[in-house]
């Protein structure tokens, strides 16, 4: 239901509802919210009560990504007011759309069962994980002691949701990168565990990269910016080890034919990509990756005489495939 408008998902929950008059109201409830585009803590506390009951409405109405959107910005934006008697109702809607699943029963007209086996862990999961977030500067020591509690929760998929735009926000205020000296700062650390740990989260963290990628820094030092944009770069290497491949190549293809990007920046990407990458490739990776790697001024200072460096190595092997 991803694709659809808002109305569409609706009507679709209407339509798993309609012999449940106490499911209408919770589509109700859920319509009210995403028309006004803001939560309301006496919908969210209706809703809170249809999924602690016995008959609670499908999973999927909650699974509307523009009412997670909301949910988890409540949670996790700096400086939102959130009365703190609701927040655990906010984590309990977040943890079941992230964790409960139905199961049908077998026989034609079988009843679907409803599986929470792993809504507690996951609610307690996210109320720590929002807790130390919440509690510690992003900079600060203190949230690298917690690194391996955030990791080991970060194999669920709402805590993942709820990081993942945690680094957004983060990354997204520029003065965050006048106050780090690690190389790798730690939300890079975090998202590079969520591409591992979650497909499905891969595409949101590959447009913060590319939002941070075209972003200026304006109060950084020029040598400063380069190379957190290649620590960028990084995380797009990591991603593409992950699976997630012909959209970082589409990307990087555009880059190249940016005058305004850095070629360092580019040329940083293909050398730590050929290092981690061996034949055999797709037709579609040496189509997208092969004008890259020929361009002059990106790979021109990584090739040598007797073309015995990666970059020569990659382009006469795509030739030799693409001509046979």
């Amino acid at each position: 239901c991803a694709g659809l408008g808002h109305h569409d998902v609706l009507s679709i929950g209407l339509a798993l509802c309609n012999r449940q008059a106490e499911h209408q109201r919770g589509v109700l409830a859920l319509r009210g919210m995403l028309n006004r585009e803001a939560l309301n803590p006496a919908d969210i506390t209706l809703l809170f009560k249809l999924y602690n009951g016995p008959n609670p409405p499908p999973v999927e109405l909650l699974r509307q990504p523009q009412f997670l959107e909301l949910l988890v910005t409540a949670l996790i934006k700096p400086g939102f007011q959130l009365n703190p008697e609701h927040a655990p109702k906010y984590c309990y809607l977040l943890s079941y759309a992230g964790s409960v699943y139905e199961t049908k029963n077998k026989g034609r007209h079988g009843q679907a069962t409803t599986v929470t086996s792993d809504l507690k862990e996951t609610q307690q999961a996210l109320t720590a994980v929002r807790d130390i977030l919440r509690r510690a500067d992003s900079s600060s020591s203190e949230l690298l002691a917690e690194l391996p509690t955030l990791f080991h929760h970060l194999r669920l998929s709402a805590v993942a949701m709820l990081v993942v735009r945690w680094c957004a926000f983060t990354l997204s205020e520029e003065s965050y990168f006048n106050l780090i000296t690690d190389s790798t700062p730690l939300p890079f650390a975090l998202l590079d565990e969520i591409v591992s740990c979650h497909p499905g989260h891969q595409e949101e963290v590959f447009k913060l990269c590319t939002q941070l990628l075209e972003a200026a820094y304006g109060t950084l030092d020029t040598l400063v910016q380069l190379e957190l944009k290649k620590s960028i770069m990084d995380r797009l290497v990591h991603m593409i080890s992950q699976g997630y491949v012909i959209p970082i190549l589409s990307f990087i293809a555009q880059c190249t034919n940016d005058p305004s990007v850095d070629r360092s920046i580019i040329r940083h990407f293909i050398t730590e990509l050929l290092e981690l990458v061996e034949p055999p490739y797709s037709m579609d990776f040496m189509t997208l990756l092969l004008p890259v790697i020929q361009n002059d001024d990106v790979t021109g200072p990584l090739r040598n005489a007797d073309s015995s460096d990666i970059a020569s190595t990659f382009i006469t092997y795509c030739q030799s495939e693409l001509t046979a």
